[in-house]
């Protein structure tokens, strides 16, 4: 080790694999789930658009909202907005989309006031009902994907084990919409629901290539096998063998790691061939015991060890990039040109502190 290096300064390990070989592994690069999802109220929002009659009511509707928004950041039409709703306006920022869904919300809460907006504002159009309708609706129909997103962006107890729940839910609330009747956004649905699943075709389809996914689920107390549909038993026992699999092989793992050869006395010296079975077993009662119990709370963890060993493994991922882009955000406005000769270790100190306050 560099004697340069203070040792009083505690080190940081990333979370690798290793193969049969005992070669390292790079964890499994991991897609931002939060910008696929956000690609769904966009890219593919606009091109379901095209094809649709809505496209003469959506056009004109949101023009007229996003002129009232960018008259919301000039200083005599923002106080002639905050006189009548008493609030500011949210505008839209393009890099989050969920911002668009927010301020056209707002914007709804508020339409009886629409108009006395326009004319204050000396504006030449007005909103009429059938943007009011149509504007209704689009909020109706994208606060699903909107809320995804919101959860998917969190960092208060927010684990990689939300994922697979999060879109079992978003199509679910997309298919409720159906009973709605909705009258300008009904064709939507069907068109939405089709390009999620395909942008989340691996993880719909539970395929081997997000068993990680699966499992981080799983062992999440809030989740467990709640979020697989009742009437799909053999997704239910697929799932359920993986898990009981998974922490087989982890207890067997950990029982050869602690043998040694230098410290064995004549008990432990013996080693039967039905010694398998026993793991077998052990994995299995406290895997049924864990989907068993009805707490919900991370606190339960502690009574099954295996459980909670497996739980950080697999949840010490995030599915979405933001906390990490908040992160770089919060740097940038730490590493300022009049805090240039700030060493490494004060200006990650800072960071983490600053993030702290905020988030605690």
């Amino acid at each position: 080790m560099d004697k340069d290096l203070n040792e009083d300064n505690e080190l940081s390990f990333l979370v690798v694999d290793e193969n049969d070989d005992g070669d390292i592994l790079l964890p499994q690069h991991l897609r931002c789930a939060s910008h696929t999802l956000s690609l769904l109220a966009t890219t593919d929002f606009q091109n379901i658009l095209k094809n649709s009659n809505a496209k003469k009511y959506h056009h004109p509707a949101l023009s007229k909202c996003s002129t009232l928004c960018n008259l919301s950041r000039k200083p005599k039409s923002s106080e002639v907005i905050s006189n009548i709703i008493n609030c500011s306006l949210i505008y839209p920022v393009i890099t989050r989309w969920n911002s668009l869904y927010d301020s056209i919300s707002q914007l709804i809460k508020h339409k009886a006031k629409l108009n006395t907006l326009t004319r204050d504002l000396g504006l030449k159009y007005q909103f009429n009902e059938t943007d009011i309708s149509y504007l209704t609706e689009f909020v109706l129909l994208m606060k699903p994907i909107a809320c995804a997103l919101d959860h998917l962006q969190s960092e208060s107890n927010f684990y990689y084990g939300h994922l697979i729940p999060t879109l079992f839910s978003l199509k679910s609330r997309l298919l409720i919409l159906k009973e709605q009747h909705l009258r300008y956004t009904f064709t939507f649905i069907d068109p939405l629901i089709t390009s999620l699943l395909k942008r989340f075709k691996l993880y719909f389809d539970l395929s081997p290539e997000v068993d990680k996914a699966i499992l981080a689920s799983c062992f999440h107390p809030t989740f467990k096998l709640r979020w697989i549909p009742e009437h799909d038993e053999i997704m239910k026992n697929r799932v359920k063998n993986l898990c009981i699999n998974i922490a087989e092989k982890y207890i067997e793992n950990s029982s050869h790691t602690e043998l040694s050869v230098d410290n064995v006395d004549d008990e432990d010296f013996l080693i039967f061939s039905s010694q398998e079975k026993c793991f077998d077993s052990r994995a299995n009662l406290e895997v049924v015991q864990f989907f068993n119990n009805k707490n919900k709370a991370l606190t339960c963890l502690d009574s099954y060890s295996t459980i909670k060993k497996l739980f950080i493994r697999y949840n010490t991922s995030l599915p979405s990039s933001a906390p990490f882009e908040r992160l770089f955000l919060f740097a940038g406005f730490i590493h300022a040109p009049n805090r240039s000769n700030l060493s490494n270790t004060n200006f990650e100190k800072l960071v983490f502190l600053k993030l702290n306050d905020i988030y605690r």
